[in-house]
């Protein structure tokens, strides 16, 4: 069983409360901070190489909008 693994496993045993404080300490990390911060580097750079290749599409404001919309009644109609 790797490390990772081993963590894992410990960690679904413990509280909630302790499992909220072990997410906040990994995530205030300095190196996974720079990682999140390489990573929405190579994704910004994903899209403007699509965009350069020539892939882009206008945005349909409308349609986003009414996409938006249909999810929310969604949303509210599971909630009710």
């Amino acid at each position: 069983m790797s490390t990772v693994e081993e963590i894992k496993s410990a960690a679904m045993k413990l509280p909630a409360a302790d499992k909220l404080n072990l997410y906040r300490w990994l995530n205030d990390s300095d190196e996974v901070r720079q990682w999140q911060h390489e990573e929405l580097k190579r994704e910004i750079q994903k899209g403007i190489d699509s965009l350069n290749r020539g892939e882009g599409a206008p945005l349909d404001i409308e349609e986003i909008k009414r996409e938006g919309r249909r999810r929310l009644a969604e949303m509210r109609a599971r909630n009710v």
